[in-house]
């Protein structure tokens, strides 16, 4: 008898979770069909806690969001629907949707808050809103500016420079961000979070010592912080094991067994999950798989290419923000060190061009630009009929990627004077006009020329749709652009693109209103 009841139960237990899920579903579609989201949000909560791994929960909870206007949040649970698999194809929709919602409404936010910096430029908190809000949309450089020209002007809670080291952190400005960090672990003495920062910034800088009680102080006021855990662990060097081969026993036991059997052909894990991937390329599960496999052996330059393409979506999630912690991690303490073995060597002989290229290649993953230019700079100057087109080009890159365009067009032309026919120097002299905004119909010739040589050239693509908008001729600029999606669906180069083009055709339109609305005024006048 008892084994009767308790099979009833068993099956009557997750029956009733069934119902109980369904009737908090339908009740918060009630909810929302009579405008009432607040609740509606707290029946959803329930429901996705329950149901995890469902979209329309995430969807559902999002609408609500988007509703109440609150469109990061909105924004954060469409891309967690997006993520799980859903016959519903309008998630894609929604997303896009609040997305330019969301961005136009943080463009009209900074233009506000520029005008108010006009009226009083002595005010800290527009420039900390502008500097938020170019974070949202990830333009951290901006973001970064804008943050300073606050902290000139007031002073920062510890919550605004957690943030402030999350930008300074993305542009590689870390010798920066530990001075400041310093400062405030020491006007805030009990925050947990500053000292974790604080923590990373030392040990990604080599001061292992500094880094330890950093994160061990940390440790003490909030215990089992698992980001202050990962980091003293990292420091102490328990992120690496090491495994040493007893050729002896495999010796002993091949005599008894005889020689071994040819091996069975194996497929490594990364050469897996990279076919799954080609396959489909939305099972995010995977690709943190092959994240965690390519920083295993040291391939962090690929494992943060992939986290790119997971951000949109996972950006926010503890795996993705502990990943990226550690893989940047380990890799800038690789390269830190590389740095200083090759500064060494450099310093001796500075006419070595090889040392020259890895080194301030070095300098360059790590967004270290000026350091790069000053080495480039130091070179020509030793050197200066030296003719190597391999290092000015990578010079011309470099001053573009530091924003430095009057440097690196100079660079630029040489290349093109030199080789008038090299397609990559066509490439960048294209960048350069796409950037800066000028010599648009030359930039255009010259994209054409590569585009009709390498017409899958996905930088060539994304070069012409910026060029093409620039020029107005939004129908090319589309055509672009669905042409990038083709040949790189997963860039975030193809959302820049699309976010362009698309507020490029708002602005458009706005300025045929004015003009529209000035001839009307000129009439009536």
């Amino acid at each position: 008898m008892s084994l009767i009841i308790g099979v009833i139960f068993s099956i009557s237990s997750p029956l009733q979770a069934q119902i109980k899920n369904i009737e908090l579903k339908n009740e918060a579609q009630r909810q929302i069909a009579i405008g009432r989201y607040g609740e509606a949000i707290e029946l959803l909560n329930k429901f996705i806690t329950a149901n995890p791994r469902l979209a329309d929960g995430y969807n559902l909870r999002a609408l609500c969001y988007e509703k109440r206007t609150q469109y990061e949040f909105a924004v954060y649970d469409y891309r967690n629907a997006l993520k799980l698999p859903s016959d519903d194809k309008s998630i894609t929709n929604n997303l896009a949707r609040v997305i330019q919602v969301w961005y136009d409404q943080l463009y009209l936010k900074i233009e506000g808050h520029r005008r108010e910096i006009a009226i009083n430029p002595d005010k800290g908190i527009n420039y900390l809103e502008i500097g938020k809000s170019y974070k949202h949309m990830g333009q951290w450089s901006l973001a970064e500016q804008w943050y300073d020209e606050f902290l000139k002007r007031e002073e920062a809670s510890a919550d605004e420079i957690i943030r402030y080291s999350e930008i300074l952190a993305k542009n590689g400005h870390i010798e920066k961000g530990e001075k400041i960090l310093k400062i405030y672990v020491e006007k805030y003495p009990r925050d947990h979070r500053l000292w974790s920062r604080y923590g990373y910034f030392t040990l990604w800088l080599g001061k292992t010592k500094i880094a330890i009680e950093a994160f061990q102080t940390a440790l003490e006021i909030r215990p089992f912080f698992l980001e202050a855990q990962d980091g003293l662990d990292q420091a102490l060097g328990k992120g690496y094991t090491y495994s040493i081969n007893d050729t002896s026993y495999n010796a002993r036991k091949q005599s008894v067994e005889g020689p071994p059997k040819p091996p069975v052909p194996q497929e490594y894990p990364i050469d897996r999950y990279y076919r799954i991937l080609k396959r489909n390329s939305k099972d995010d599960a995977t690709r943190f798989l092959l994240i965690k496999e390519l920083s295993n052996v040291g391939r962090f330059e690929e494992a943060l290419q992939q986290l790119d393409i997971l951000a949109p979506a996972h950006a926010e999630s503890p795996d993705f923000q502990n990943l990226l912690t550690s893989i940047t991690a380990q890799r800038d303490s690789i390269y830190y060190q590389n740095i200083e073995e090759i500064k060494t060597r450099f310093a001796d002989n500075p006419n070595d061009k090889d040392d020259l290229l890895k080194l301030t290649s070095f300098y360059n993953k790590l967004s270290m630009f000026d350091e790069s230019i000053a080495a480039f700079t130091r070179f020509f100057e030793l050197n200066p009929n030296d003719d190597n087109l391999e290092i000015r080009y990578r010079f011309a890159e470099t001053a573009a990627w530091n924003k430095n365009f009057d440097l690196a067009h100079e660079q630029s032309e040489y290349l093109l004077n030199k080789e008038p026919d090299n397609l990559d120097y066509q490439l960048l002299s294209a960048q350069l006009s796409a950037w800066t905004d000028s010599d648009l119909e030359r930039g255009k010739g010259l994209i054409d020329n590569v585009l009709a040589k390498q017409p899958k050239n996905f930088f060539a693509l994304i070069t012409a749709g910026l060029l093409t908008v620039a020029l107005k001729d939004f129908d090319a600029a589309d055509s672009f652009l669905a042409r990038s999606r083709e040949v790189n669906p997963d860039a975030n180069e193809i959302n820049t693109l699309d976010l362009r083009i698309t507020f490029e055709k708002l602005r458009f339109e706005e300025n045929k209103l004015f003009e529209i609305l000035d001839r009307a005024r000129e009439t009536v006048a």
